[in-house]
């Protein structure tokens, strides 16, 4: 755990934290930065926080969402029937995988969510049509 101080120009000091994370889909390097803490130990709570946050989300083999969602349906063979199983396959490779598949699991938030069920309703249908509002209920 690393925290740094910086000096404003009033003369005050505040502390902030980086931390890596995994890299995107372009393999670049990626990075959460928060700053304008008032004293290291508030920084080193934060970074202690944002660290438990991202690493409690046990993310797949590279961290995107298909790779979460392949790890979650290893998970589910033994738990849900054949047939269940191989919905979900199809859900997952039909609808989500190629509009959210790429992006990092840490990454996804209630507008992204919102986005892909309105881009799916729209025209996440057979042939660009709009989606059936009781598939993507």
């Amino acid at each position: 755990m690393a925290v740094y101080s910086y000096r404003l120009a009033n003369g005050q000091t505040r502390w902030y934290f980086i931390i890596d994370l995994p890299p995107d889909a372009n393999g670049r390097r990626r990075q959460h930065k928060r700053q304008g803490f008032p004293n290291q130990a508030a920084a080193l709570k934060a970074e202690e926080q944002a660290r438990a946050a991202y690493g409690g989300a046990d993310l797949g083999a590279d961290g995107s969402v298909a790779a979460e969602l392949e790890s979650w349906l290893n998970e589910r063979e033994l738990d849900v029937q054949e047939t269940t199983l191989s919905n979900y396959r199809d859900v997952i490779r039909c609808y989500l995988v190629p509009h959210i598949g790429g992006r990092q699991l840490y990454a996804l938030d209630k507008r992204v969510i919102h986005d892909l069920y309105k881009k799916l309703l729209k025209s996440g249908g057979k042939n660009g049509g709009p989606l059936s509002p009781t598939t993507g209920a």
